[in-house]
């Protein structure tokens, strides 16, 4: 049954995690198996040179699904980043078994000095963001120069389940996920050079009866927000199917992987028509240090007190002083262990 035209138009909404109850089922239904780390293991390690890296920002890290992966496979100290209360609260019950903390914060304005960043990867958020060429230029800002930005996203070109069962969440996905020649646009267009992508074909369920479980937890983002009623008739198809299938053949889905590094300087960003919002960058040099509102930082343990030093701390120079911190934009930042 095809949805009708003001059916479509209702659910194209944006998604509020804080506003629904992912957070909680949300490692049990997108848990990655073992197969499925050392996959994405693999992939890091064909296309990113790990002695160079010593920083990683997980930017839209959710509950923190690859932030320990991304510490273990690169050896590097990792902070997530995510706008969801909720998502990040999550991230933060896990065990810390290695260098990983998290915080609070908008991709559009990420709380980091220029060029002390070795590696952003975004799993799964680019479909998210209202303005992707606006966070394109603010990895471009973070990063180092050679530094790596890994994408692992959907695209509208990809061949993925849900919709077959679910009609009404393909009006999300054509409206939501971008085309593979726009993300490839919008971080050239920043300043990156792109230096691989391909389309990942992978294991999401090791069965199908595995892949309705899932499912039925309903921790997705476009299940998520389509009406009890379209879900619960979507689930009764996918039950149905196993009727047509062997149950024990594994579920796949495609997912798209880029890798494009930063560009020195590149001329385009430096010609400065005035607002980000016009969709040109607006480039100023920058002095050699900024002043930040410590309130803006966050540590595993929450907002960093009055008077404390931030996570994010310089190796030459900082104020501990209750309304700034002195960040060092032209040398390594480090992570503190006193937060």
């Amino acid at each position: 049954m095809i949805p009708d035209p003001a059916a479509l138009a209702r659910i194209i909404i944006a998604m509020d995690y804080d506003q629904s109850g992912i957070a909680t089922t949300y490692d049990e239904a997108r848990a990655l198996t073992s197969a499925r780390r050392r996959h994405w293991q693999r992939l890091l390690s064909a296309h990113v040179d790990r002695t160079a890296i010593s920083l990683v920002v997980d930017l839209g890290c959710g509950t923190g699904r690859f932030s320990e992966l991304l510490a273990s496979e690169l050896g590097a100290r990792v902070i997530g980043l995510d706008p969801s209360e909720k998502m990040i609260d999550q991230a933060r019950l896990k065990p810390a078994t290695s260098p990983v903390v998290f915080g609070r914060a908008s991709a559009h304005e990420l709380p980091l000095p220029d060029g002390c960043v070795d590696l952003v990867f975004m799993s799964q958020i680019y479909h998210h963001l209202p303005n992707p060429a606006a966070v394109a230029r603010e990895c471009w800002r973070v990063l180092r120069t050679g530094g790596y930005i890994c994408i692992r996203t959907g695209t509208r070109e990809n061949d993925v389940v849900v919709p077959n069962f679910f009609p009404w969440a393909r009006a999300m996905l054509d409206a939501d996920l971008p085309s593979s020649d726009e993300i490839r646009s919008n971080f050239a267009s920043a300043g990156f050079m792109p230096r691989h992508h391909e389309i990942v074909t992978e294991v999401v369920a090791p069965d199908w009866p595995s892949f309705v479980r899932k499912s039925a937890l309903r921790a997705d983002s476009f299940l998520a927000r389509l009406s009890d009623t379209e879900f619960d008739q979507g689930m009764a198809a996918l039950r149905a199917h196993r009727a047509n299938i062997n149950l024990a053949e594994a579920v796949t889905e495609e997912i798209d992987w880029f890798v494009f590094t930063k560009r020195a300087s590149p001329a385009a960003r430096d010609l400065a028509p005035s607002a980000r919002n016009s969709g040109a960058y607006s480039y100023k040099p920058r002095m050699p240090y900024r002043r930040l509102n410590h309130r803006r930082m966050l540590c595993n343990r929450g907002p960093v007190p009055s008077g404390s030093i931030s996570f994010f701390t310089c190796g030459c120079r900082s104020s501990a002083s209750t309304n700034s911190l002195w960040w060092c934009s032209h040398q390594a930042v480090k992570i503190a262990s006193s937060c």
